[in-house]
């Protein structure tokens, strides 16, 4: 319900790091989510209608068997 409030798609959003070491799916019902897909939403990165997706770049912490993402603002896009 989050995505369809935020206007995008409803299957996912992928999370990893800039090596890939870590990758997964964020389930569309976890907390917290609505703000985060509102946020990609206004001022993520849009690679082109080619390329369908918007991007958002977060700072995160692992803690324990969770990931802390901070939703407050977006970092800027790396020059990975």
């Amino acid at each position: 319900e989050a995505a369809r409030a935020a206007g995008m798609p409803t299957w996912g959003c992928m999370v990893y790091d800039e090596h890939r070491t870590f990758e997964a799916f964020l389930p569309m019902d976890c907390a917290g989510i609505a703000s985060l897909l509102t946020l990609v939403r206004d001022q993520g990165w849009r690679r082109g209608p080619s390329q369908p997706g918007i991007k958002g770049y977060f700072s995160a912490k692992r803690e324990g068997a969770n990931l802390r993402i901070y939703v407050d603002r977006l970092l800027p896009q790396p020059q990975w």
